[in-house]
């Protein structure tokens, strides 16, 4: 689809014995389209595999991002390279060659896109919040709306505000972005920071804000409405002194109206009130009230624990697993753990990697209570925050799997260091679990 991110890369099948890479041309996109390089690496990592009954040495080699933004056919020129290799003499022999070239069609998008569409093609959420929701007239809150996900993230819209009377945007929007591209195109976030300025006074709802985007998997536009938000804008100080005097000078009219009728009942009162005061009930009847809200209060508050003592302090709360649900986590990381040091031991580092992101994975799903496998290491991380797991540990966690995901595209793993992210991620599941 259009918009869609497009991986495209080299792979290379060789009968050859392959020495090193001497020269590469990269292909051409004709047409408007965005490319990301993904993969910069100049080490080639051989495989052997079969193709068609026959045995090569193979390696993929130039990963690219590509985002269309054109329909038709989108024209992929071929990409030229150039290779030593061995054939038994003293001096390596030079090979040139050119790929062959391809074809893709770019569909566009269906026209039934909702008015509140940003552009996005993939897989989106949206979330927003406001810093205070109790302000004073003329001053100005922080709106923030953070748009994530992955996708062609760092080509979409700003969402659509729509203000309540009393609100208004105070100059331009801030825009914070944090966007990584990969095998699924951009993904992380990107942060709106509006300042609005209250005008008048009142409570002020801002509406739902809701963004709408096409998931090329469904095949159809996907909407994420979030719920509104309500300000109470308090009113100025000139603004309340004025109605108070007014409400002054209506009471005073009612009063004036009103004197010459209740003259003699006031002075009746007044006699009466005199009396009373100087009589032996009148303490007794005046306190004893008192007292027993102060007593009532004294119970209330000790029963509801709010009378509390340092011995009996409740303990911050910590983050901890159900017994059962542990248990049987911990015996599959594991195993999924001890698997990957077996590989890692026979030289499969690359398996290895994958074999402990398994298991780090399986930790999380455990930890989150879900079992979808198509969140992204964005969502991991918001959910474990909202999971309360610490920055410390979210920290280990994301190292662990970027190193994961590093050996995964690489073509040369010696750099890292499995036994290090082994043994990290070993220490935390054990410390959680």
């Amino acid at each position: 689809y259009e918009g869609e991110p497009l991986v495209l890369e080299a792979k290379i099948y060789s009968k050859l014995d392959i020495n090193m890479l001497e020269s590469y041309e990269s292909f051409e996109i004709e047409g408007g389209s965005e490319i990301k390089e993904i993969d910069k690496t100049n080490n080639l990592l051989l495989k052997k595999e079969n193709y068609k009954g026959n045995q090569y040495l193979t390696f993929n080699y130039g990963k690219q991002v590509v985002f269309p933004s054109s329909t038709g056919k989108l024209k992929i020129k071929p990409f030229e390279m150039s290779l030593q290799y061995r054939d038994g003499g003293i001096f390596s022999d030079r090979i040139a060659f050119t790929s062959n070239p391809s074809n893709i069609e770019i569909i566009p998008l269906p026209s039934n896109a909702p008015e509140d569409f940003i552009g996005g093609v993939g897989k989106f959420d949206c979330n927003y919040k406001v810093n205070k929701t109790t302000i004073k007239e003329n001053d100005v809150i922080s709106l923030e709306i953070v748009i994530s996900g992955t996708g062609n993230l760092h080509n979409v819209d700003k969402p659509k505000l729509n203000l309540p009377k009393g609100l208004i945007i105070y100059g331009d929007p801030e825009i914070k972005e944090n966007i990584n591209f990969g095998n699924n195109g951009a993904e992380g976030s990107i942060v709106y920071i509006y300042n609005l300025q209250a005008v008048s006074g009142g409570t002020k709802k801002i509406p739902a804000i809701s963004i709408s985007y096409f998931d090329p998997n469904q095949k159809k536009y996907v909407s994420v409405k979030k719920e509104a938000v309500q300000i109470k804008v308090l009113q100025s100080e000139k603004v309340a002194e004025t109605e108070d005097v007014l409400t002054k000078n209506d009471e005073a009219n009612e009063n004036k109206l009103s004197e010459e009728t209740n003259d003699y009942s006031a002075i009746n009162a007044k006699s009466q009130n005199a009396s009373f005061t100087n009589s032996i009930w009148f303490w007794p009847t005046v306190l004893s009230p008192l007292v027993l809200v102060f007593i009532g209060g004294l119970f209330f508050f000790k029963n509801k624990g709010f009378v509390t003592s340092n011995k009996n302090q409740i303990p911050q709360k910590t983050v901890s697993l159900p017994k059962s649900i542990r248990l049987n986590a911990t015996n599959e990381i594991k195993a999924k753990l001890e698997s990957s040091r077996n590989l890692h031991q026979r030289g499969n580092t690359k398996e290895a990697f994958e074999e402990l992101e398994n298991a780090i994975k399986s930790f999380i799903f455990v930890f989150i209570e879900k079992k979808d496998s198509n969140y992204s290491n964005y969502e991991f991380f918001e959910i474990l925050k909202e999971n309360k797991l610490s920055d410390v540990n979210i920290s280990v966690l994301n190292k662990c799997l970027l190193d994961c995901e590093e050996a995964r595209y690489s073509f040369d793993t010696s750099s890292l260091n499995f036994k290090d992210s082994c043994s990290n991620a070993e220490k935390l599941l054990n410390e959680i679990c």
